[in-house]
């Protein structure tokens, strides 16, 4: 039978002992082909002991510590390198042999055959099984090749019981295989296996190779393995190991015998292995319980037990499995072992990897609801947690003498309150600055954002309108965004989910930024992560937390696009940031990308189960409403909406081809989050919000379907820069269908003029029909705004109040579809203003609070407030514009000047008896948060005057509240005006005082 000979290295020297393993194995098995399996990167030199013997190269990532080698050997795709062969003896430089007998142990046809394992290792106990260790072990290829696929096929809570163990400990699984009823796979017998190798003490086998009475194939760990006894051995073959000192007397597995026996004098696991092989679960709970009474928590008698009772937990869950007749009986003893797992903890002293083993059981663990279950799980984590940050190690900041290019990062977000503060965090820590996109966040995303750039922060946010998820579009505009105004030379399009790294520990991502060219566009690689334990640690950094990556790398790629190749070809970006393009002649021309070696993104695709139902949930409709339901975009989006549908729960896992275990924090700077607590997405609350939004915009599609022409009126009223700027706003309304009217409500001379319609030419651009007419004392302004308005609705774009730009289409929407005729529709205000401000918060009790024009105006009035948006947060109907005169009366010619209390009254009580609507959003604000107190002082005299003219219609209980109230105002303004330091010896605050002492009178 055919057999290859395969020699695992990671090494660039051997070590003393490593030459005599490998030189031994020349001697005695030259005539075998041999393979050493390396590393990708290793570079080595043996002093020629590597010459003619073959070498397979794999990824890295496998030889990086036990765990990895352990997983590339339970991987297909090992043994696949090596199908030309019958067997396979793996043979690492800590074995010897003694005499060539490879083919006496093919010839006997077992699919494994490894050094017998001694009875007080407890993994083996879990298993059932001895044979054998892997370190020198004869597999027959086709065989592990069909028990490793037998593996994937098993039902998940089969495989986790022990899947942690195998990944750890690789050889455990074919002992596992080797005893499973329903695996085809055969190990050879104890005895055969103590033919073919020694390791630990196993019948008494180093007597008997001494007395010569068994004469092995060889031996593996002989340096740390009763050292001494092997060092005779070979050196009685002709090696010379007198320079290794280190190999006198030492005997670990001995010690770990000895050690083993004296535990057995106070706790005798043999006991209670006996009783689970016969089922006795009763009797075995009686046995724990017996010890829980006798060693009380603390006790030192408990050291060192804790990984044999946790392997005892999980025989237990196979069990289970197994006779669920006896679930009840196991399961009582699930709760007695959990309290004596959770006794060896509170020692303080326990084995290495008990904290690791129990980890990865946790989940079954946590099932079970008791006290002792509940702390266990907690002492766990606590230990688990300390043990990860005392291994911390952090990329250092960049030098600034390194930063030459002006980097600039966009993204596009929405609800991602769970991972932002993260992603801002450590974007800008190589990034210059980073522009966001909030498209409609329903969570705390758009809350930690603001935050975050009150800290000061290179942090831009703007808010999306458009419903649906246009990113290619989006992105494009803000990647253009980057580079005209903020001067960027690189710009990286970025999701939330996505965290630039590098591929060399230490250096930090801007170092490797400052190398690319900003003429290049480069292919960015990423890789999938998730969270080792995504409910754990919430709050933290997410790089900074322990994860899971794909080994592999993940298909396709990202992009990070150099300024000067954008500006050359006006390059356009498409949907999820893959690439970038140029049109040619109608066509779409993909760039080609040079590949980006030094750095990848880690991709956090899956962060919770809450999260990752948000992101299905609300995404695929985002999605359908953008591209429709047959999208070629979905990105996987639609099969998961489907199969969360039919209730089905998406593992973690599935985003993996090959998970392990890494540590991403030598690759970053550290970060200290401080808004992200109580940050667990909610899916229902998202669904429920994005379906509204996402039926939002259908109305508005049926009513933008009736273009409904809508007048907006830009009055210039004498400050240039202030009339550019409302102007601007409106030219960028989403709503097409818009007239602008231009009035100049002040004496306007022909060079005035010819600025104004100058400006309009070149923000209008032929967008919307539009108009500039200027002040004419004889042909009265307002009624030519009368004569040549056309729209069904007007709009007033006034000084000193910020409009959303999809202020039209939501307010035309909700004026046209409602089930009462509304005269005017008002946006509500963001937030509650102090007493004395004039703004008002209405807080609709629905989505749209409806009152008579009237009754509006009286509540108004009596708390001398009116809407934060001004009269521009009002959509009026052409009827009661008419009715209202255009609000003449609340301006003051020629000067310029406007009362804004005072167009309220004029409008609302043109309306009358007409129906007012206030919606709960806010799509028009103040621009500023801060009045001056003079302007206060205006406002409350102009409260003064109205109430003079109206006073004589109230009750008056109503009018002593109201002037109550008026005085008290009065009071915080005169006191704010003193503290400050103001000059109240003006007119105008003579004027008010004058006023505040005769309101005091009153009553």
């Amino acid at each position: 039978m055919s057999v290859v000979i395969t020699i695992p290295i990671y090494r660039e020297n051997l070590t003393i002992t490593e030459k005599v393993s490998l030189q031994q194995l020349r001697r005695v098995l030259g005539n075998y082909p041999c393979v050493f399996v390396a590393p990708e990167s290793l570079k080595f030199a043996y002093e020629g002991l590597e010459n003619g013997i073959a070498v397979e190269r794999f990824p890295d990532q496998w030889f990086t510590s036990i765990t990895s080698y352990s997983r590339l050997l339970l991987n297909e795709t090992y043994y696949a390198r090596f199908a030309k062969y019958d067997y396979l003896l793996i043979y690492q430089l800590d074995a010897f042999v003694f005499a060539d007998r490879l083919q006496e142990f093919c010839e006997l046809g077992y699919d494994y055959i490894g050094a017998p394992i001694a009875p007080y290792n407890p993994i083996w106990h879990a298993i059932g099984a001895r044979v054998g260790n892997g370190g020198l072990s004869l597999r027959r290829i086709v065989a592990a090749r069909k028990a490793l696929r037998q593996w994937e096929n098993m039902p998940r809570e089969r495989q986790q019981i022990f899947q942690d163990v195998f990944l750890r400990v690789e050889d455990s699984f074919w002992g596992w295989c080797g005893v499973q009823k329903d695996v085809e796979f055969q190990c050879a017998p104890l005895q055969v296996a103590l033919q073919f190798s020694v390791q630990e003490e196993v019948q008494n086998c180093y007597r008997r190779i001494a007395a010569g009475t068994l004469k092995p194939f060889g031996c593996h760990g002989w340096d740390v393995t009763n050292a001494s006894f092997w060092r005779e051995q070979i050196e009685a073959l002709g090696y010379d190991l007198s320079t290794e000192e280190r190999l006198a007397g030492t005997n670990r597995r001995c010690d770990d015998l000895r050690t083993y026996w004296q535990k057995r004098r106070y706790i005798d696991f043999v006991r209670l292995w006996g009783a689970l092989r016969k089922h006795r679960y009763t009797s075995m709970t009686i046995q724990l319980l017996g010890w829980l009474e006798c060693y009380p928590a603390g006790d030192k008698k408990w050291e060192g037990l804790g990984e044999e009772l946790q392997y005892l937990w999980r025989c237990c869950r196979q069990e289970r499995l197994e006779h669920p007749e006896a679930k009840i009986e196991l399961e009582r003893l699930e709760h007695v072992l959990a309290e004596a797992i959770l006794r060896t903890l509170q020692t303080g002293s326990w084995q290495e990897h008990l904290p690791w083993l129990l980890e990865s059981i946790l989940p079954q663990i946590q099932e079970v609801k008791t006290l002792a279950t509940e702390e266990l799980c907690r002492a766990v984590e606590n230990i688990r947690w300390q043990e990860w940050e005392s291994r911390a190690s952090y990329a250092k900041s960049a030098p600034a003498s390194v930063k030459k290019h002006h980097i600039v990062a966009i993204a596009m977000v929405r609800n991602e309150m769970d991972i932002i503060e993260s992603f801002v965090r450590h974007t800008l820590s190589f990034a210059d600055e980073l522009l966001i996109l909030d498209h409609y966040s329903s969570d705390k995303t758009s809350a930690i954002l603001t935050a975050l750039q009150q800290e000061g922060l290179s942090l831009s946010v703007q808010k999306v309108s458009r419903v649906e998820y246009a990113q290619a579009e989006l992105t494009t505009e803000l990647m253009y965004e980057a580079i005209n105004d903020h001067g960027a030379d690189i710009v990286i399009p970025l999701d939330t989910d996505e965290f630039l790294v590098g591929t060399a520990a230490g250096k930090n991502v801007r170092e490797w930024l400052e190398e690319l060219d900003d003429s290049i566009v480069y292919e960015l690689p990423w890789r999938r992560y998730i969270l080792y334990q995504p409910h754990l640690h919430r709050d933290e950094f997410i790089l900074s937390r322990p994860v899971i990556g794909d080994v592999y790398r993940d298909s396709g790629q990202k992009c990070i696009v150099g300024a000067r190749s954008v500006m050359r070809y006006k390059l356009k970006l498409v949907q999820g940031n893959h690439c970038v393009y140029y049109e040619q002649n109608g066509q779409q021309i993909d760039v080609e990308m040079q590949r980006c070696q030094s750095m990848e993104l880690a991709h956090f695709y899956w962060r919770s189960q809450e999260q990752f139902q948000t992101k299905i949930a609300v995404g695929w409709p985002n999605i359908v409403a953008r591209y429709s339901l047959a999208s070629v975009a979905g990105g996987g989006y639609r099969n998961y909406h489907q199969r969360m549908i039919k209730g089905e729960m998406i593992s973690p896992l599935e985003f993996l081809k090959q998970g392990s275990l890494m540590d991403l924090r030598p690759f970053v700077e550290p970060q200290i989050l401080r808004y992200s607590q109580e940050t667990t997405p909610q899916p229902m609350g998202n669904l429920m919000k994005a379906s509204v939004l996402l039926a939002e915009r259908v109305a508005e599609q049926q009513m933008l379907v009736q273009k409904i022409l809508v007048t907006t009126v830009v009055p210039y009223m004498g400050q240039m820069e202030d009339f550019t700027q409302r102007l601007q706003q409106a030219v960028e309304q989403d709503y097409l269908w818009q007239q602008l009217l231009i009035p100049c409500l002040q004496q306007t001379g022909e060079i005035a003029l010819h600025q104004i319609n100058e400006i309009c030419q070149k923000k209008i651009q032929g967008k919307y029909d539009w108009d500039v007419f200027g002040y004419d004392e004889i042909q009265n302004v307002f009624s030519q705004l009368s004569a040549k308005a056309k729209g069904k609705f007007v709009h007033w774009q006034l000084p000193g109040t910020e409009v959303a730009n999809n202020f039209l289409k939501r307010m035309v929407s909700a004026g046209m579809e409602q089930i009462v005729p509304l005269q005017v529709v008002v946006s509500d205000a963001r937030e509650d203003y102090s007493n004395e401000y004039p703004y008002i918060m209405i807080h609709p009790l629905d989505n749209t609070q409806v009152a008579l024009g009237n009754a509006f105006w009286q509540r108004l009035l009596e708390i001398g407030k009116y809407p934060a948006g001004d009269i521009t947060a009002a959509l009026i109907t052409r009827e009661a514009m008419d009715n209202c005169g255009w609000l003449c009366n609340s301006f003051l010619l020629p000067e310029g000047k406007r009362l804004p209390f005072t167009a309220w009254k004029v409008l609302l009580s043109a309306v009358g008896d007409g129906l007012v609507g206030v919606i709960s959003d806010c799509y028009a604000c103040p621009e500023s948060k801060v009045m001056s107190l003079e302007n206060l002082v205006i406002h409350q005299l102009e409260w003064w005057e109205l109430l003079q003219l109206e006073k004589t219609t109230w009750k008056s209980k109503d009018l002593r509240e109201t002037v109550q109230l008026f005085c008290r105002n009065g009071e915080k303004i005169l006191t704010r005006a003193l503290a400050s330091g103001c000059n109240t010896t003006t007119s105008l605050w003579q004027r008010y005082q004058q006023v505040l002492l005769q309101s005091s009178n009153m009553f």
